[in-house]
């Protein structure tokens, strides 16, 4: 591991906070590092458990969410609760360099996927870190497709 220096600098013109790497070049670490910056501080969502419970969970908790009747199904590490939302704001709601649209019904995040698999007949497997997989919409792929080549990138 290397050393990492931070330093502050007070500018009262910027409305945003803006981070900058410094390195000698780009390796695994340099984009853990950054990806752990862009992903910080991430939403909250207000959920029900299976006992009718409204908990509050971290959007880093989610594994995906899927729309089930007049709800949304979130799974997490934690197990699966209900959100009374739209997809439409659930999705609006979500980090968009976290989350990935990958049907009509379905987003998943990013950073709990272990594999994607590229079938042969052109399907798409998607395999998460709890074990548990889904399938990706045919018509989505395309995008699925040009946003994993921007992360490898770093163009994200």
């Amino acid at each position: 591991m290397k050393n990492i220096d931070v330093l502050f600098e007070k500018n009262p013109d910027l409305k945003n906070i803006i981070i900058t790497v410094s390195a000698s070049g780009m390796d695994e670490q340099i984009e853990f590092l950054m990806d752990l910056i862009r992903n910080s501080g991430g939403n909250e969502l207000f959920v029900q458990d299976s006992s009718g419970r409204i908990r509050r969970i971290t959007e880093d908790r989610v594994i995906r969410i899927q729309a089930d009747n007049k709800s949304l199904l979130v799974s997490t590490m934690d197990g699966e609760f209900r959100l009374r939302k739209s997809m439409q704001e659930a999705e609006n709601m979500l980090k968009s360099s976290m989350f990935l649209k990958i049907s009509r019904f379905e987003i998943i995040n990013l950073q709990k996927v272990k594999n994607f698999d590229f079938t042969i007949a052109g399907q798409l497997k998607i395999e998460f870190e709890n074990g548990t997989a889904t399938w990706a919409s045919r018509r989505y792929i395309p995008l699925i497709r040009q946003r994993l080549s921007k992360k490898r990138t770093g163009d994200l």
